[in-house]
């Protein structure tokens, strides 16, 4: 003869169902399930990461178009940016209108570095100056063309802000 489990306490024998069925049955919380936030989330962050890599790609391949007085480097050679050891910052002339999750859309760039400090010697005011100088250089690209500038990499690190409404329209939300 097998021998029989004893059945369980009361509560979760005569509880357990109408709990259940009530938690199932309540009406969804306003708002998405924390869940599919981070899916959003998780989808936006991969999205700025993708567009940073294959505008950074681009950027780097074109090779130094112009060259300020005093510059280290001469025009036609391999852009220099991803060697450079002090604060260095790239500013991109983006058309968002243009650009999808899977292409970017940019008309032009600028980057300036520090000269005189090696990164070491961090200062939030020279990195800010930096920051400036970029967006004011690739200004000359909003003049001719539909785009807006913007900082993308800081350090080699990426600063690509994606606007809320690309985020809103293309990607369905998600900040």
């Amino acid at each position: 003869m097998v021998p029989r489990r004893p059945a369980p306490p009361w509560p979760f024998r005569s509880a357990a169902l109408p709990l259940c069925l009530a938690a199932a049955l309540a009406p969804a919380a306003a708002g998405p399930a924390p869940a599919a936030e981070g899916a959003r989330t998780d989808r936006v962050e991969q999205v700025r990461w993708a567009l940073y890599h294959r505008l950074m790609a681009d950027i780097l391949l074109t090779g130094v178009k112009t060259a300020t007085e005093g510059a280290r480097w001469s025009i036609g050679e391999v852009n220099p940016y991803p060697a450079i050891a002090s604060d260095k910052v790239i500013a991109a002339c983006i058309n968002w209108d243009a650009t999808t999750p899977d292409a970017v859309d940019w008309y032009g760039y600028a980057y300036y570095y520090d000269t005189g400090q090696s990164r070491a010697e961090y200062d939030i005011v020279k990195l800010e100056q930096l920051e400036q100088r970029a967006n004011d250089y690739c200004a000359q690209y909003e003049a001719t063309n539909d785009c807006f500038c913007q900082i993308v990499d800081r350090n080699g690190f990426n600063a690509l802000r994606l606007p809320e409404w690309f985020v809103d329209s293309r990607l369905g939300g998600g900040r």
